[in-house]
Order: structure tokens, then sequence, then C-alpha cells
């Protein structure tokens, strides 16, 4: 059995859009038994508001891996959390750094979120609490578990970098933000929380024999690096370009490994 799984942003959905003949081919594809996941860094709440109910998928993975949804029974199946003392480490480090982050609630109710504001100049930190004002607690709680921490900071990998030789414990995740495309996002999650790994864990539970996997940007690499055969978006960093095969679409894709255009 063959499972295709495709990041969404950037990846499914390119430039606000998703093209109808994507879907057709979705359609088409699991009339061959082919399980259809979309594996995206949106939590549930936000996937729910761009993927309609009835959207040709067969499982959602979501907040990079903290949780899985059988999207035909629209039923959560799986979740992850940080546990209370990961989460104050983190967050006593990230003060100390004088960093700006936010403390997302256990899923299903990740969209909610606690925060840590700074004096820094941070607009792109500013963006995203105001597009998620309503679901911004006023008072912060490191007490309580947490599906995970986002940290929004200047673009520094070796600020990245050094958190994950820090906190080796936990999973660390850097991506491009999706909302200026140019500020680094690092997302901090439990151990076994990736887009590889739980993908692993849904292979394993239907029984899946092969894998291909296409993503855009670096929060796809562990995921691209997993899947028996992957592709990157011709939009991605150049980087990543030099390490996937290259394709236009997901619709190119699927045109060339299941023979649907």
């Amino acid at each position: 059995m063959q499972m295709l799984i495709t990041d969404w942003d950037g990846t499914l959905f390119q430039k606000d859009r998703l093209e109808e003949k994507i879907v057709n081919q979705l359609k088409k594809i699991k009339e061959k038994g082919i399980i259809r996941v979309v594996a995206t860094g949106r939590n549930l709440f936000s996937a729910k508001k761009v993927i309609d109910t009835d959207f040709p998928i067969d499982y959602l993975i979501f907040s990079s891996g903290a949780g899985v949804m059988d999207w035909q029974k629209q039923k959560l199946i799986k979740k992850h959390s940080l546990d209370t003392s990961q989460l104050q480490k983190i967050v006593e480090y990230l003060q100390s750094e004088n960093l700006d982050f936010m403390v997302h609630r256990k899923v299903p109710e990740n969209h909610w979120f606690y925060f840590h504001r700074t004096e820094n100049h941070n607009p792109d930190f500013e963006r995203r609490m105001s597009l998620y004002e309503k679901y911004k607690l006023p008072q912060a709680n490191w007490e309580e578990e947490a599906s995970q921490v986002l940290a929004i900071i200047p673009n520094k990998p070796a600020l990245f970098e050094k958190i994950k030789q820090l906190f080796p414990e936990l999973n660390i995740i850097r991506t491009t933000s999706p909302l200026d495309g140019k500020s680094l996002w690092i997302e901090i999650f439990p151990k076994n929380v990736s887009k590889s790994q739980t993908a692993e864990w849904l292979s394993q539970l239907l029984g899946i024999t092969t894998t291909l996997a296409v993503g855009n940007d670096f929060n796809d690499e562990d995921l691209l690096k997993w899947a028996d055969k992957s592709y990157i978006i011709s939009s991605a960093p150049a980087i990543l370009k030099y390490k996937f095969p290259n394709c236009e679409s997901v619709y190119e894709v699927i045109e060339k490994e299941f023979g649907e255009g």
C-alpha cells in the first residue's frame, strides 16, 4: 500500500490558492488505493479554516506532528504534549535570551496560546499576535502541559543551532515565517514529535509499504529524508533544492509518480 504525504502551505497550497486539477488528481489516486495525507505546521483550528471537511485526503498530520486526525471520520487519533518540567526549562531559557515567544495549549485546543513579549522590534511576532488576537490568553501560565513553544526571531540560524544543542531532549524545528517570508520561527516540541515520526507511526498503523513526500521548507526536511521517495517544490530555499529532486508543483509529482495528469 502506498502513501502520499504533502505539506500544505507553499506546497499543495501555493500563492494562496489550490488548483482544481490537483483536487481532481487526489480523487483519482484514491481509486488506486493510495493513502493521501497532508502534513502541516498549522494547528488543527487553523488547518480547518483552509481545508474543507470534504477535501480529498484521508489523514491530516497537524502542528508538525503533534496531532493526527482521521479526515474522513473527523476524529482525532493521536496527540502529544510537552510536560510542565520541559516547558518551564525552555521558557526560562527563552526569557533569558530576551526572545518573543508563544506557548500553545494542548491539542486540540492549541490555537489558544500564552505569550512572552519583549521590547524588541519584531514585526513578524506582532503580525502573528494580531492574526490570532482572539485566541491569546492574557495571563501566562507555564504550569500546564503544552503542545509546543514558538519563538519568532530575526533570521539568525546560529541561534537555532544553539537551542538544538542545549535541549537535545526536545525536537527543535526551524521554519521560515509564512507571514513575512523571511523571519525565523523556532518551533519546540516533545522529542517524539515531528512530521517524519508521526508519518512513520501512521504508516505502521495502516500497513504502508511505500511512501512519497513533497515539501517546500526546512520544517519538511525530516519528512523528505524519511520517505522512500521525495520531492521539493522549486520555490524552496536554495539549500534544500540541492538535497532533493525538484518539481514545480504537487500536480507534477502525482502525474509523474502515479500517472494521473
